[in-house]
């Protein structure tokens, strides 16, 4: 499923299908039409409609809880450090000495790149500098707008073309590093 394609995201992450769609436009226009007609039988239709639209949304977010679970392992499996919690830091500056560290999309496992301590010691500063930064420092939730704003801040432009590429299909990413 195409979550750009379908346009809408329900709770759960996962993306509300057309059978979903049609049920909710349905639901409200029985509301509406029961207001209209004063009756009662347009309301009963909205509620079959409700209860449809809430079984096909079920069935699609176990579906795609479950594509996320089957690319995460199949990840994991190219990738053991994603399993592995990094060390918590408290601040840029505390990163383990390392060269370089690797981004993952959070949900899916899927590896993004390759980060340089620089290029990582940005993208904590710039989380903390616009305060998006919760206890867990070693994920980021990443709007395609940050990333235009983290190029004009200076960011690398290594690191903003990853966060291009990764943030291009779904408008948004939640990076983790290892």
């Amino acid at each position: 499923m195409d979550s750009r394609a379908v346009g809408i995201v329900a709770v759960g992450g996962a993306p509300v299908s057309r059978v979903g769609q049609v049920s909710i436009a349905l639901f409200f226009v029985s509301i509406a039409a029961t207001a209209v007609a004063d009756a009662v039988w347009p309301i009963l239709f909205g509620l079959v409609a409700w209860a449809v639209g809430y079984w096909a949304q079920y069935r699609d977010s176990k579906r795609y809880v479950h594509m996320l679970a089957n690319k995460r392992a199949e990840n994991a499996l190219k990738f053991p450090e994603l399993l592995v919690e990094p060390p918590a830091s408290s601040s840029a500056e505390e990163l383990p000495e390392r060269e370089s560290f690797r981004a993952f999309n959070n949900l899916t496992g899927e590896f993004l790149g390759e980060l340089n301590r620089e290029q990582l010691q940005f993208l904590i500063r710039w989380h903390e500098q616009h305060e998006l930064v919760d206890e867990v420092k070693n994920d980021f939730y990443i709007l395609e707008e940050a990333v235009e704003q983290m190029s004009i801040d200076g960011a690398d432009p290594g690191l903003t073309e990853m966060l291009r590429k990764a943030t291009a299909a779904t408008d948004s990413v939640f990076l983790r590093w290892a």
